[in-house]
């Protein structure tokens, strides 16, 4: 009996193993944070390669620091809270550097360490969102010169003639 127990904790702690090793070494942002306060409870390595965060300042780091706009977490939150999830919500976040980049964010809620917290993931999409840009200002501008084109003419002079009625 005492084999068949011990055979039975260590089939646990080797799941438990595979499990954290998968977490870790997933090719994917994740990182759980709790909800009263934003501390980063747990996060993998690709994380932390993201976000240039040190292994060190997890439980110190709090998630809402690495958003551009803090309170784009705190709606992200509410949302995962009262709606069960949240799929790809785009935020502007910020690496541990400074530097900012776009992101399509997905969190639920879930419990970790006896506290309610979050699950997220997140997908750098800061290339697709320089695209757009370009897509726009080219739309809008000489590609040679890069001065604004008619299309560009068109919509200001719109603008201003409207403008125009709405003071007159």
């Amino acid at each position: 009996k005492h084999d068949a127990q011990a055979r039975k904790q260590k089939v646990l702690q080797d799941s438990e193993e595979q499990l954290r090793a998968v977490l870790r070494n997933m090719p994917y942002p994740i990182g759980i944070a709790r909800v009263r306060d934003g501390t980063m409870l747990y996060t993998n390595l690709r994380t932390r390669e993201e976000t240039k965060a040190p292994a060190q300042v997890q439980g110190e780091q709090r998630a809402p620091d690495f958003c551009v706009n803090a309170q784009d977490w705190w709606d992200m939150v509410r949302r995962a809270l009262d709606e069960g999830f949240v799929r790809d919500c785009e935020v502007q976040m910020k690496d541990y550097e400074g530097r900012s980049f776009w992101t399509l964010i997905s969190a639920q809620p879930l419990h970790f360490k006896d506290e309610p917290c979050v699950l997220t993931s997140f997908v750098n999409i800061n290339e697709r969102k320089q695209a757009e840009e370009r897509l726009q200002f080219s739309a809008s501008h000489d590609v040679l010169t890069g001065l604004p084109n008619r299309v560009m003419f068109g919509e200001r002079l719109s603008q201003t003639l409207a403008q125009a009625q709405r003071h007159h």
